[in-house]
């Protein structure tokens, strides 16, 4: 996040703090009890360890110094905290500034990639071990629709996992996009209005496990006449 890092430098002005001290994984600014986790574990002796927030930073997983630069009215850890809507919308409001200018612009453009691959709902500082599969191949999409080279070849395993179909038709338009200027989309997947809206689909089957592994049909989704994948996109969601 180089970009809210040199935002909260830019507000920091001469208090001698780095562009280092606003990372969570930099000694120059995190807090050392947890080393930037924000978490601690408390050992049981027949449970599970039990996860608390760090006693020392109660979970902000900064040092007190960097926590008590704000822009905004908000630490850096409020912002990583914020969804990425919340944030977008606060980021709007200060575009106009010459606080952090440069900082901001890129971070709005970020914001919005990540809006249209149905990433809204996140906070900057969610760590990807808390994320869905879906949701970690939607923020590698959306890191390398900011500097791809293009054309690029896409794999996707299930991306549309956790996603309401208002967030998968934006999904679908980012890859409808992304075949536009060149780049190559393939997924595997279930969900019927993303496979709908496949240019071709190669449906496995006929069904799962032991009784798939072979060719049923392939061809625009239109066109498909055998197999569950055919019936399904004529009249409803295709089977878990």
């Amino acid at each position: 996040m180089p970009a809210l890092q040199r935002l909260f430098v830019a507000v920091a002005g001469d208090s001698g703090l780095s562009k280092q001290a606003f990372s969570f994984s930099s000694p120059a600014g995190r807090c050392e009890t947890c080393k930037g986790t924000g978490r601690s574990e408390v050992a049981m002796d027949v449970l599970a360890d039990l996860v608390v927030p760090c006693p020392a930073c109660s979970g902000a997983r900064y040092r007190p110094e960097v926590l008590a630069v704000r822009w905004q009215g908000h630490t850096v850890a409020d912002v990583l905290a914020m969804s990425v809507v919340a944030l977008g919308e606060l980021l709007g409001k200060a575009e106009g500034a010459s606080e952090g200018k440069s900082a901001v612009g890129k971070l709005l453009g970020g914001i919005d990639t990540m809006v249209r691959v149905g990433l809204g709902h996140l906070g900057l500082g969610r760590r990807r071990s808390d994320m869905s599969g879906g949701e970690s191949q939607r923020l590698t999409l959306a890191a390398s629709l900011l500097d791809a080279p293009t054309p690029t070849l896409y794999l996707f395993d299930e991306p549309a996992t956790g996603l309401h179909e208002h967030d998968l038709a934006r999904l679908v338009a980012v890859f409808q996009g992304m075949a536009k200027r060149g780049d190559l989309v393939i997924a595997a997947e279930h969900r019927t209005s993303l496979v709908r809206a496949a240019d071709w689909v190669i449906d496995l089957g006929p069904g799962g496990g032991p009784s798939g592994g072979r060719l049923v049909a392939m061809g625009p989704p239109a066109e498909l006449r055998d197999g569950v994948t055919a019936a399904s996109l004529r009249g409803g969601a295709l089977p878990e």
